[in-house]
């Protein structure tokens, strides 16, 4: 049970409204994500992975999960199943409102359903509804995803366990906040993963794979190399797994991994292919540079980020010389500049630069878009103009950062992210890098930041090949459709579709010498070929494209219908497309007490709470009144509408010394149990004093179910509910007007006690064009009116 009176702040607090995230405490309660296993293959530049995750309902009621996760930024979502007893449940990708309404619609007819969303290419939000009491569900998520490509020739797997706070800037500044506001556990969740990685590379002779962020244990089966953690435990979902390995240097030129769909696929007409570019170990000519570095300087990176952030900058400015320019801007709430403009690189600049780089701390918000926009500006002639942006990448408006790139770069310029932290937005780094035509580079926790340093400064320094074109008679098309530049050494990976008969494939590009050409031959491919991971991660690439098209201003409208057509067709994940998974014959009572529980994240490990903006914002402690303020608990339920994210009860104008007597009276060290009942007061109350008699709560519909019945769901957070529903209710239109409609027992929770965290559904007798335009409903339960509001 919660105790209200010891941790009322936990309970009460909606969190800093700006950040993203609320820390909550869940008080020892059973959690319902018991353990998750990552088992992957990697060659060649490509990883499969599936994620399992097994969910567990403890209790005598029917239990509903949400979870919302981080998934690879560069990998696409590819399958989706789970497991209830010995019944296997294989998803498949729909539109995403089709996708909602059907789950929804499942658990009215109490199937078991899975549903999983994409809020940003790297978080993404899972639902379970309709577990059996005493039942575990064993979920499968498969993904395939590029490697990242070390200048020391070695790859490397990034796979995210946690995700970080977003900063949310002022009300209305991103559009979605409740989809990527993330609950985080005080004291830890306790889950552990375990990890079993397969690496089918020829490895360099006496180089084992290594991890910066995890003991591995490293050995060889059938040819193969195999990785597992080495403590027995597992790890906790508290960081990024990465995991580095050394192969021998891969030839200059052209090379390219096939696949086509089988002959009854729709696909079948195209082949895809990965293509991997390596670029010459040719000199590179060292050109003059107008090098603008962003440095973000907002709380989140208070630490050992900012000290890290320091270092790299701090190479950088040593890596320039008399003929180049140097600018920088530090951000957080406001923006700082070094100097008015850009100044010359010499002796004293430099030695300038580093004292005013050491004074620089972390604090307040990120706002990162007006810096963005002032480093944008045209080159100078005769130099290369190389924006290079610091950060951890914590915010929910990364569109429109990526906007102002896409439509304000000057031509030939170029702009690179490095990522310093933990658990960085790759949802904001890496598209920006992609839109800017440079390098995404990641710092994390622990690793040697002198292997970034050397990459980005010769990202800026010494590109070897610039101004990629594809083209040849085996191409249809490919993506990124702006290449980025090679360096030297350094492989890249573009995402081809193919003619299926083959034929030829050229690569051409600009060197500081000439023209620099490369050509290959493909193959003919048959329908079946090849594995599935190079079609899932060609329409993972063309998906980005789109992405990067509406954040330069393109048609949404028309975009999206393309977006929603990739998904579909190669069933994958996207912002318009969701997995959908859902049990044949139904398993629970769908009138039956439902439980609702919400699984928080681990606080990722290195970051500070304050450095958060997890502790702001508390509402208790002084005589006052405050108007809107939620009573969430951790377990508050997660959206199954839109437009309803968190449905809570509603505490509104009402003196804070009366909830704090009830908080922190009587009951100072008591636990609330099933019998308590909180003061609750409606929230349009105009007076301080003024009371109603009965509570208020958030609903959302859904949908219509059985020809003209229409349910809407509230929740129960924290106190108990006796639920006896009268047989009608009174529906509040738009207009002012009121009707009276039937209750419909048939899709009506059960009558009898609803304890906390519990979700109630009342059925009603509604013309489907009033649906829309009611506002309230209410109804008398056991001598009390609530009222639900949409």
């Amino acid at each position: 049970m919660t105790n209200l009176a010891s941790e009322p702040e936990s309970l009460l607090n909606p969190g800093n409204p700006s950040c993203g995230g609320r820390l909550v405490n869940t008080d020892g309660r059973e959690l319902p994500l018991r353990w998750a296993a990552v088992q992957a293959e990697g060659r060649g530049g490509i990883a499969r992975v599936t994620l399992k995750q097994v969910f567990a309902n403890p209790h005598t009621d029917t239990l509903q999960v949400s979870y919302t996760m981080p998934l690879p930024a560069d990998g696409a979502v590819a399958g989706y199943e789970f497991r209830i007893g010995e019944r296997r449940v294989i998803g498949r990708v729909e539109n995403r409102e089709q996708a909602r309404e059907q789950f929804e619609e499942a658990l009215l007819k109490g199937h078991t359903a899975g549903l999983v969303d994409q809020e940003r290419t790297n978080l993404f939000t899972q639902q379970l509804g309709n577990v059996p009491p005493g039942t575990e569900v064993e979920v499968e998520l498969t993904i395939d995803q590029r490697l990242g490509w070390l200048d020391e020739g070695m790859w490397e797997w990034r796979f995210p366990l946690v995700a970080a706070p977003r900063y949310l800037g002022d009300a209305g500044h991103v559009p979605d906040p409740s989809r990527v506001s993330i609950d985080f556990e005080k004291h830890g969740s306790g889950v552990k993963t375990s990890l079993d990685f397969t690496i089918r590379d020829f490895l360099i002779e006496g180089r084992a794979p290594e991890s910066p962020s995890h003991p591995l244990a490293v050995s060889t089966e059938r040819g193969a190399t195999k990785v597992t953690f080495s403590e027995e435990r597992g790890a906790a979902l508290d960081r990024d797994i990465v995991v580095r390995w050394a192969i021998p240097r891969p030839v200059t030129g052209l090379s390219i991994q096939t696949a086509r769909p089988g002959e009854d696929n729709p696909l079948g007409s195209h082949a895809y292919g990965l293509l991997t570019i390596v670029p010459p170990e040719a000199p590179a000519v060292t050109l003059a540079r107008d090098l603008i570095i962003l440095l973000d300087t907002s709380g989140s990176m208070h630490g050992w980020p900012l000290d890290q952030s320091k270092r790299v900058i701090g190479a950088l400015i040593d890596s320039l010389g008399d003929e180049d320019r140097l600018e920088m801007i530090a951000f957080n709430s406001t923006r700082q500049h070094w100097r008015p403009e850009p100044v010359a690189a010499t002796t004293d600049n430099r030695r300038d630069a580093h004292r005013w780089l050491a004074g620089q701390e972390a604090d307040g918000g990120t706002e990162m878009c007006d810096a963005v926009v002032d480093a944008l500006k045209p080159l100078r002639p005769g130099a290369q103009r190389q924006v290079v942006l610091v950060t951890d990448g914590h915010i929910g408006f990364e569109t429109e950062v990526i906007g102002a790139l896409r439509s304000r770069l000057p031509e030939g310029s170029r702009l690179h992210t490095v990522g310093v932290g933990q658990s960085v937005n790759r949802a904001l780094l890496k598209p920006a890098a992609r839109a800017g035509r440079g390098q995404e580079i990641l710092i994390g926790i622990g690793e040697d930041p002198e292997r970034g340093v050397a990459r980005i400064v010769a990202a800026t320094r010494k590109p070897i090949v610039t101004e990629l074109q594809l083209g040849g008679d085996a191409l249809d098309r490919y993506a990124p459709a702006r290449l980025p530049d090679l360096m030297a050494g350094a492989p890249v990976l573009a995402a081809v579709r193919l003619k299926p008969a083959g034929g030829e494939l050229t690569l051409r590009g600009q060197t500081a010498s000439g023209r620099w050409e490369q050509r290959i031959t493909v193959q003919s491919i048959a329908p079946g070929q090849g594995a599935a991971t190079v079609t899932a991660l060609y329409a993972r690439e063309a998906v980005e494209d789109l992405e990067l098209d509406i954040a330069g201003g393109g048609n949404r409208g028309e975009i999206d219908t393309t977006i929603e057509r990739l998904g579909l067709a190669f069933q994958i994940a996207t912002r318009v497309t969701s997995w959908i998974a859902i049990s044949e014959e139904p398993t629970v009572d769908p009138r039956r007490p439902i439980k609702y529980q919400t699984m928080p994240q681990e606080l990722p490990y290195g970051m500070s709470v304050e450095g958060m903006g997890l502790m702001g914002g508390m509402m208790l402690g002084r005589e006052g009144v405050v108007a809107q303020l939620s009573l969430q608990t951790c377990d508050a339920p997660a959206p199954t509408s839109a437009m309803i994210r968190r449905p809570s009860r509603i505490l509104g104008s009402a003196k804070l010394s009366e909830l704090s007597d009830f908080l922190r009276g009587k009951r100072q060290k008591e636990q609330i149990d099933t019998e308590d009942t909180l003061p609750v007061w409606d929230h349009k109350t105009a007076g301080a004093d003024e009371r109603v008699t009965g509570p208020s709560f958030i609903g959302h519909w859904m949908g219509a179910f059985s020809g003209g019945t229409q349910v809407v769901e509230f929740a129960v957070v924290v106190a108990r509910l006796i639920w006896r529903p009268a047989d009608s209710a009174t529906i509040e239109l738009r207009d002012g007007s009121r009707r009276v409609v039937p209750v419909r027992d048939g899709s009506t929770t059960l009558p009898g006690p609803i304890t906390p965290r519990g979700l109630v559904r009342l059925g009603l007798e509604l013309e489907a064009q009033l649906r829309d335009q009611v506002v309230a409903v209410t109804i008398e339960t056991d001598g009390t009116e609530i009222r639900i509001e949409f």
